[in-house]
C-alpha cells in the first residue's frame, strides 16, 4: 500500500524526518531537489552535515514494482523510500532490492555506501486504528447494517443499492444509515475493515444487540403441543426461511446428541402459520423462541449432513449470551472457541 494512501507526501515527509531524526539523534535537513524535475514527491534529505539521501514517496504496488525516480544527482545521494508503514514482508522485499527506506512508526533499513552509516529496525507496530463507538445504542436498523458486516466483511465495499438488495432494506435508509455509521468511525467506506476494528464492532454489537434489536424482533414464546415432539425436534423439515439459532442451533454445529433446554427458531413467516406448522401453542414461560428475522439468510451447514440449518455462529453465540440459562452460558462459550476466535480473540 503506497503511503500516500494515508498521508498527503509534505505531510508523510515530514513525519517520516522527525522520526528518523529521533532515531539518529541528529538533524536531518529537507530540501528540493534543484532544477531537476524529480516530482513533487521527491526531497533530498542531509543527514549531518556529509550524509545525502533523495527521498521518495513512492506509487502504490509491491516492491519489485515500485515507480522510482529516474534522475539522481549522484551515487553519493542513494534513494532512500519513505511509506507510512513497513510490514515485515515489504521491508524483506526493499532489502532484497537494496533499497534504503524508512516509515512514520520508525522501522528503517539505511546504509549510506560513502560512510559507515547503518541503521537497521523493523518490527514496529502501526499504531491501533481508533473506533469511535457511540455511547448511545445505535439503532436498529445500524445493527442489521452492522450485523452484515460482521458476518460479512467483503459487502462493506457495496453500494448502498447492493447493501439494500442484501439486507432487505430500503436504499434510501441503507444510504441514511450508512452516512451515519462513516461518520462514527463504524462503517469503512470502500474499504475491508482490519481485525481490530471487527473485533471491536463484534464486542459493542454483542453489548446493545439485546436491547437494541432483539427486543424488536417480535419475540414470543411457545411450548410444544406434544411435548413428547421436542425430543425429535431434529427431524423437523423447516420452511425454507427458518434457521435454528441459540441452544438449538449449538446442539447441532457443536454436534451434541442431547435434547436441547431451549429452542430459538428465526424466520420470516406468518407467525400463527409457522406455530401451527411447528406444533407450537403460545406459553409465555416456554422453551420455544419465536423471532422475525433480521439479516440475509445464509445458513452455516452443520457438520453432519442431513442436520437442521443454523443461523450464522456469531448470532448463535449472541442469542446464548441473552439466555438466563446455564446451559446457554457453557454452550456459548464451546461455540466462541470453535467458530468465533477469529473475530473475537481471547
Amino acid at each position: 500500500m503506497s503511503a500516500s494512501s494515508f498521508f498527503h507526501p509534505t505531510t508523510l515527509f515530514e513525519q517520516v524526518r522527525k522520526r528518523l531524526q529521533t532515531i539518529l539523534a541528529t538533524n536531518i535537513t529537507a530540501s528540493p531537489t534543484g532544477s531537476e524535475p524529480t516530482g513533487a514527491d521527491t526531497q533530498v534529505w542531509q543527514i549531518g552535515s556529509v550524509i545525502r539521501f533523495l527521498a521518495t514517496v513512492p506509487s502504490p504496488g509491491a516492491a519489485e514494482n515500485l515507480v522510482l525516480p529516474s534522475w539522481r544527482a549522484s551515487a553519493e545521494w542513494p534513494l532512500l523510500v519513505i511509506y507510512d508503514y513497513v510490514s515485515n514482508e515489504l521491508g524483506k522485499q526493499l532489502r532484497a532490492r537494496g533499497l534504503c527506506y524508512a516509515d512514520a512508526v520508525g522501522n528503517a533499513w539505511v546504509k549510506h555506501p560513502a560512510t559507515e552509516l547503518m541503521v537497521v529496525i523493523q518490527g514496529c507496530a502501526r499504531p491501533k486504528e481508533e473506533l469511535r463507538l457511540p455511547s448511545a445504542n445505535l439503532p436498529a436498523d445500524h445493527m442489521r447494517l452492522l450485523y452484515q458486516l460482521l458476518v460479512e466483511p467483503t459487502i462493506a465495499k457495496c453500494s448502498a443499492l447492493e447493501l439494500a438488495a442484501i439486507t432487505n432494506m430500503a436504499p434510501a435508509v441503507v444510504a441514511r444509515v450508512l452516512r451515519t455509521l462513516v461518520a462514527q468511525g463504524l462503517w469503512l467506506d470502500d474499504a475491508t475493515p482490519s481485525p481490530d476494528k471487527l473485533r471491536d464492532l463484534a464486542t459493542y454489537w454483542l453489548e446493545h444487540y439485546g436491547k437494541t434489536l432483539r427486543n424488536r424482533l417480535n419475540v414470543h414464546r411457545y411450548r410444544w403441543r406434544d411435548a413428547a415432539a421436542q425430543t425429535s425436534w431434529h427431524r423437523l423439515s423447516l420452511p425454507a426461511d427458518c434457521l435454528w439459532s441459540g441452544e438449538a442451533a449449538a446442539h447441532q454445529l457443536l454436534n451434541k446428541p442431547e435434547v436441547p433446554n431451549c429452542f430459538t427458531l428465526y424466520s420470516r413467516m406468518p407467525r400463527a402459520k409457522l406455530a401451527h406448522y411447528l406444533g407450537l401453542v403460545p406459553h409465555k414461560h416456554g422453551n420455544v423462541e419465536l423471532l422475525n428475522t433480521f439479516f440475509s439468510v445464509h445458513p452455516t451447514p452443520p457438520p453432519t449432513p442431513g442436520l437442521q440449518r443454523c443461523a450464522h455462529p456469531f448470532l448463535v453465540y449472541a442469542d446464548l449470551l441473552e439466555s438466563q440459562n446455564a446451559s446457554s452460558q457453557a454452550l456459548a462459550q464451546q461455540m466462541h472457541a470453535k467458530y468465533l476466535l477469529n473475530l473475537l480473540p481471547q
